[in-house]
């Protein structure tokens, strides 16, 4: 193989490699602001149980204990749900952040190719 196609063909190579690793890194930037956003809405859930929670603790006197109670275990439930679903944006972030580290790995694996065709003696 000369020069110029080892060049030509790293090139191409790394080309590739920027281009995988461009989608991978905006797929994994979406979904972990998606994770993100999601997270907050958990977190919001979480405290909103808390407080239901804390509400029908304080009122177990109250005429309204059933209906306290009914929205306490509502608010919980949401909860539960809602950090599920943060869960699972987490680990889908997480998986296009790996997918993103190994097509950069390869990017740089692609131009250290094409730096080394290109220390070609006397130049």
């Amino acid at each position: 193989m000369t020069l110029n196609e080892k060049i030509a063909a790293y090139v191409e190579l790394m080309n590739e490699a920027r281009e995988i690793s461009n989608r991978a890194n905006s797929r994994a930037y979406e979904l972990r602001q998606t994770a993100v956003r999601i997270g907050f809405e958990a977190t919001a859930a979480a405290e909103h149980a808390a407080l239901m929670a804390e509400i029908v603790r304080e009122n177990t006197e109250s005429g309204s204990l059933s209906k306290l109670i009914h929205a306490s275990r509502e608010a919980a439930s949401r909860a539960a749900e809602a950090t599920l679903k943060a869960l699972e944006a987490i680990k889908s972030a997480n998986a296009a952040d790996h997918e993103a580290t190994e097509a950069f790995e390869r990017t740089r694996e692609a131009a250290e190719k094409l730096t080394e065709a290109l220390q070609v003696e006397g130049y």
